[in-house]
């Protein structure tokens, strides 16, 4: 094993007020039970298990390899990798140990992490298992033990489940660290990269100095986990919380749960569905949590009456959506939402991004949570992927089309080649954050070559404005838009669910953080403790309410401290509707127009106001604050509405010609009594006494 960073050992030995890491140490026990439950296995494969031969994910390119690999490197590199680039691209997917005794799953190997390590312009590959308590047994025993999800059909199936079972109370199988493999998805939290199976809990694996990958156990987070842990839990870049769930086939089915930013899991959330499902996925927003009750359900008693799989796709039952608070304490709040189709008039709750389907959905992470406008999919051939494609969300869908291509909601198309098939693509933006373009990075996935049995990985330029820059592949030559990919003499069986750890990354949970933090301006705690967001604008507001949200961004905007030439880009991800139809045609004209990029502040408040207030505003707003009289009202708010003018009006007036204005526009008797006085030297403000007598104390100085 390689070097521990120094970043990893603190990770390791001080617990960062996070959770402890489960050390996983199985005690299974071999004797007389073990070698007769076997028999009995064997036996009932040989009578009673129906699989044709050879098993299709465990051939070709399914095969899983052999070893682990340690670090190799100094990989032949072409040009220049982008400094974003700088990290450990990590993907993990299921690579049997041992071949099954009898039926098997693509879900149902051993989790394995391939690892290309980037670092000043070099590359390393690493490939380990992650040693879970499923794997260490199988390892003592020398073949496979557990019960595969491939096995579960038929009568067969309902035997093998009891030689499960059997095994359990006899402690042949010590499942008290869990069943899992560890091989879906990874995600980092907490300073923390965590391996994932959906019928488990999570695996702390250390990525290592140079780049190598240890497994450090298991993460209970304090015993407070007492249920399956999702493959596909959501960090909000924001607030740097984690959102998870668990499934399970009794009651309660659903389970959600929060995690802190520093890695405290927060009680359960116990949610009623009618049966148990397989629910692999569910989403967040930036106030709700939204599960997906579709009808791919556990039914056990089709392994009898049907001799059937024992997950069923019900294709009678509706789906549904529920939508929960995200800090609700419990279930009472969420909300169902059947999909309602009418096929008569053609309308619908959804819309059709394109001709085909598409898998492992990825966004630029920095946005989730938030309102996206673009979504990078996989190209399938039957579980191989041969493409990746480009979605923007905010594009008008194109009727009709019978093949995938570049249209509509369709931005672009990568074809990897003829034989070339990859892996789950993920975006690594060039500058981290929301300060730069959504779709300003690179997408980056392995990719393998069956007509030259080479091994690549594969980075590709998400936006035609940045230039050309390498390729790490000798062998590729059709190098597109700043596409690149390094070739591998090692074999990555197609696998699932991939992540980028960057240099970043590895020391901190990253966060929104706008502000200057050179040492003569830090970032105090105490504005820590403040959550500021730029409001929605959706281009439906009253005049008054456009200059409103102006003043409020440019609040937030100046006490964040955010650079001129940031501000727009930031502000512009928060434009919705109608708001954001006037963007992107602004943008669309000034290109065709020959004209540069809106990247000052004040150019984009200018072009906002001529497109959301009418053309005389300002004639009409002085008009109306020259005119502006208390009449029938009280002073409170005759001096709000005086208040809400000085703010929209663009005055030179100095502050004794204000007073001035202020005392002008008021009755007539409080005129009077004010008059009296020097109002230049009063301060305070409008009150109405109990008596229901007006009493005046100007504000101005």
């Amino acid at each position: 094993m390689g070097k521990q960073s120094e970043d990893g050992a603190e990770k390791k030995n001080d617990r960062q007020g996070g959770p402890a890491i489960v050390e996983v140490n199985p005690k299974p026990r071999s004797g007389l039970a073990s070698t007769a439950i076997d028999l009995a296995e064997k036996l009932a494969v040989k009578l009673a298990h129906d699989s044709p031969q050879p098993l299709h994910y465990l051939a070709g390119l399914f095969a899983p390899v052999l070893d682990e690999t340690p670090p190799a490197a100094d990989l032949p590199v072409k040009g220049n990798l982008p400094d974003c680039l700088n990290g450990e691209f990590v993907r993990v997917g299921p690579n049997p140990k041992f071949p099954p005794i009898a039926g098997y799953h693509w879900f149902d190997g051993d989790g394995m992490i391939h690892g290309l390590r980037i670092k000043d312009g070099k590359a390393t590959y690493v490939c380990r298992y992650v040693k879970t308590s499923h794997l260490k047994q199988e390892e003592f025993y020398g073949g496979a033990k557990f019960l595969k999800l491939g096995d579960l059909k038929g009568y067969f199936g309902l035997f093998a489940y009891g030689l499960r079972m059997l095994r359990e109370k006899l402690k042949v199988l010590d499942m008290s660290y869990g069943l899992g493999t560890a091989n879906t998805a990874l995600v980092y939290h907490h300073g923390r990269l965590l391996a994932l199976q959906e019928a488990d809990k999570p695996y702390v694996v250390q990525v290592m100095e140079d780049g190598d990958l240890q497994t450090l156990g298991l993460l209970d987070y304090d015993k407070r986990l007492g249920h399956a842990f999702t493959a596909h839990p959501k960090v909000d870049p924001f607030t740097g919380e984690m959102f998870a769930f668990g499934y399970a086939t009794e009651p309660p089915y659903i389970t959600y749960r929060v995690i802190s930013k520093d890695g405290f899991m927060h009680d359960p959330v116990p949610i009623t569905i009618p049966e148990p499902i397989m629910m692999h996925d569910f989403a967040i927003t930036e106030n709700y949590a939204i599960f997906m009750d579709l009808p791919l359900c556990f039914r056990p008693k089709r392994l009898l009456t049907e001799r059937g799989f024992i997950l069923h796709f019900d294709a009678m039952k509706s789906s549904r959506f529920g939508i929960l608070p995200r800090y609700a304490k419990d279930e009472l709040l969420i909300r169902w939402h059947e999909m309602r189709f009418n096929m008569k008039s053609g309308l619908a709750s959804q819309r059709k991004l394109a001709a085909s389907a598409v898998d492992f959905p990825r966004i630029n992470e920095s946005y989730t949570g938030r309102k996206q406008r673009y979504v990078y999919g996989a190209i399938n051939s039957f579980a191989k992927i041969t493409g990746i494609i480009k979605f923007d969300l905010y594009a008008k869908p194109e009727q009709g089309k019978t093949n995938l291509e570049v249209g509509g909601n369709v931005q672009g198309i990568f074809e990897l080649g003829p034989g070339r098939y990859g892996s789950e693509a993920v975006f690594v933006p060039r500058v981290p954050g929301v300060t730069s373009e959504e779709d300003d990075g690179y997408l980056i996935c392995f990719m393998h070559d069956e007509l030259t049995g080479t091994n690549f990985n594969n980075r590709l330029t998400c936006d035609d404005r940045l230039p050309p820059s390498s390729t790490i592949d000798e062998d590729v030559e059709d190098v597109h838009n700043g596409n690149g990919s390094h070739a591998t003499e090692w074999t990555k069986p197609y696998g699932c669910n991939a992540n980028m750890m960057t240099l970043l990354s590895s020391t901190k949970t990253p966060s929104l953080d706008l502000r200057n933090q050179s040492p003569e301006r830090p970032n105090h705690r105490w504005e820590q403790g403040f959550r500021v967001e730029i409001p929605q604008f959706d281009g439906n507001m009253k005049p008054e309410e456009v200059i409103n949200w102006l003043s409020q961004v440019e609040e937030i905007l100046d006490f964040k401290e955010v650079p001129d030439d940031r501000r727009v880009s930031l502000v512009t991800i928060r434009l919705h509707g109608r708001g954001q139809a006037w963007w992107q045609q602004l943008k669309l004209t000034r290109t065709r127009q020959g004209k540069a990029k809106i990247t000052c502040w004040s150019k984009f408040r200018k072009h906002l106001r001529a497109a959301f207030l009418p053309y005389n505003f300002d004639r009409e707003l002085y008009q109306r604050f020259q005119n502006l009289r208390q009449g029938t009202h009280k002073v409170d708010e005759y001096s709000t509405e005086f208040y809400s003018f000085l703010a929209w009006v663009d005055t030179n007036e100095s502050p004794l010609q204000l007073v001035s204005r202020y005392i002008g526009g008021l009755r007539l008797q409080l005129q009077d009594v004010l008059n009296m006085f020097d109002p230049c030297e009063r301060r305070g403000s409008t009150t109405t006494g109990n008596t229901g007598r007006e009493t005046i104390s100007p504000t101005w100085r």
